[in-house]
């Protein structure tokens, strides 16, 4: 007998009604966007906070209502881990937008121009993990158009906005909106909402949805991929509940799966860092990476921005630091994606 009853509450989405544990960041995103379908301009947000803790989500469904609402308005929602150059996010823009497909081979600021010709209606543009993009500049050209508002989500708000052109800085002023990571009584409220739904009376009990939160480090995602896999390991070992000892077994399975899932997503400059840091096997300071970056990379990247991409990619566990400012150090979490047989 299978011990889930719904597979589909296992998955890592997260449904609307589960928003409300997020109603003060719902509630401030709410007024910032409300006046769109009023006709005013609203220059947009600044989304940030930690992995796991619905960013996406809630900026999805309330720009979801808002196209509900309003019909004459446009969104889209950019990836900015896959579209992360000028030409690939404007290229998407225009895609947002519903009329022909760009052409190949046209560079990033002739379809800037093109988006500019074609924006009739208010545009709100979701940039996920906006910390990705390359040139900031694109971020500029897009302020400067009235009718579009920017969704801008990433995880922190002085690592993103430190490494910007100033005059990109200056422009930018909009409204923060802080995602903090779930408390312990929230996410287990989560688990257990999904555990009735779709799981057999009786299989996880109370206490051990404590463990899959604490092993969790209160991220969501992780949170529901534990639980997930706890559940089939106890299926398929002919148990009929799930035990501490199986939360443990599988949480580092989850690190590893999501470790590999978000490095498959790293632009190949910021590979370089990750196989920098594998290679000394040590602990580096930023200005030692950068002087190998440097030797490695014709058009290397400023030092804030390496800087920036060593905090990102240590939110994702991928890297890890100690120490402040002059005195941190930056080291390889594990050797396992280093690429044994470089081309």
């Amino acid at each position: 007998m299978s011990l889930v009853t719904n597979r589909r509450v296992l998955r890592t989405e997260i449904p609307p009604e589960e928003m409300y544990l997020r109603e003060g960041q719902m509630d401030h995103l709410r007024s910032v966007l409300e006046p769109i379908q009023y006709g005013q301009r609203v220059d947009g947000a600044f989304i940030y906070g930690p992995p796991g803790g619905g960013k996406t989500h809630a900026a999805q469904l309330l720009v979801s209502r808002l196209k509900h609402a309003a019909g004459h308005i446009q969104t889209t929602h950019i990836d900015c881990w896959q579209y992360h150059t000028t030409t690939a996010i404007a290229t998407q823009l225009l895609d947002g937008l519903g009329g022909a497909a760009a052409p190949d081979n046209v560079a990033g600021y002739e379809l800037m121009d093109r988006l500019r010709n074609e924006l009739e209606s208010p545009y709100v543009v979701i940039l996920d993990e906006a910390d990705q993009i390359e040139d900031d500049r694109i971020l500029y050209e897009l302020h400067k158009r009235p009718r579009v508002t920017l969704l801008l989500i990433a995880n922190d708000y002085a690592e993103f906005y430190e490494p910007l052109d100033m005059r990109v800085e200056s422009r930018l002023n909009y409204q923060p909106i802080e995602f903090q990571k779930y408390k312990h009584d929230q996410l287990a409220g989560i688990l257990e909402r999904r555990i009735e739904q779709g799981v057999r009376p009786n299989v996880v009990p109370d206490e051990v949805v404590d463990t899959i939160v604490d092993v969790s480090s209160n991220d969501a995602r992780k949170a529901i991929d534990n639980l997930r896999k706890a559940i089939d390991r106890a299926a398929a070992e002919g148990r009929d509940r799930v035990s501490h000892g199986l939360v443990h077994a599988v949480a580092p399975e989850t690190e590893r799966d999501l470790v590999r899932k978000t490095f498959s997503k790293l632009t190949r400059k910021q590979r370089v860092l990750y196989e920098i840091l594998v290679e000394d096997g040590g602990e580096l300071a930023a200005g030692d990476i950068y002087e190998q970056v440097c030797d490695r990379i014709d058009e290397p990247p400023s030092t804030k921005t390496v800087t920036r991409n060593l905090k990102k990619m240590a939110h994702y566990d991928i890297v890890d630091y100690t120490g402040e400012n002059s005195a941190r150090r930056y080291w390889a979490t594990t050797e396992e994606l280093y690429p044994r047989n470089p081309a």
